[in-house]
């Protein structure tokens, strides 16, 4: 009697280890697709679905291209919070020219937040 619960259990066990192969391969997959126009997306996908590792690996790619990431689509369908956390990060990675350019245009927070907000009415 004990045979068959062990049996059901081993098989659920090898479905989950099955799935998780699957999860790896997909996240590996969209880890190398990213790219300034998806990454934030691949982010907040990866996070609602407790893909740590993709995660991690897209936020990383987030901090790296910073400033390209800065000029597209997604970027500018973030809440304000989530701009505000991006920018206040101690962890962006620009090059000294780049640095340069993004301090050079002096926006406060204020602004670009304000300038979000109606950009998303404007969409609407």
């Amino acid at each position: 009697v004990l045979c068959v619960p062990v049996i059901v259990l081993r098989q659920r066990l090898g479905h989950f280890h099955q799935l998780n192969e699957i999860v790896s391969a997909c996240s590996e997959f969209l880890g190398g697709q990213l790219h300034p126009s998806n990454c934030l997306g691949i982010a907040a996908f990866a996070e609602a679905h407790s893909c740590a590792t993709l995660e991690e690996t897209a936020i990383g790619y987030v901090r790296d291209h910073f400033m390209e990431v800065m000029n597209c689509e997604e970027f500018f369908q973030l809440s304000p919070a989530n701009i505000k956390l991006l920018l206040s990060s101690d962890y962006i990675h620009a090059t000294s020219e780049e640095h340069n350019e993004f301090c050079a245009l002096e926006i406060p927070l204020e602004h670009l937040l304000l300038v979000h907000l109606l950009g998303q009415e404007n969409r609407t």
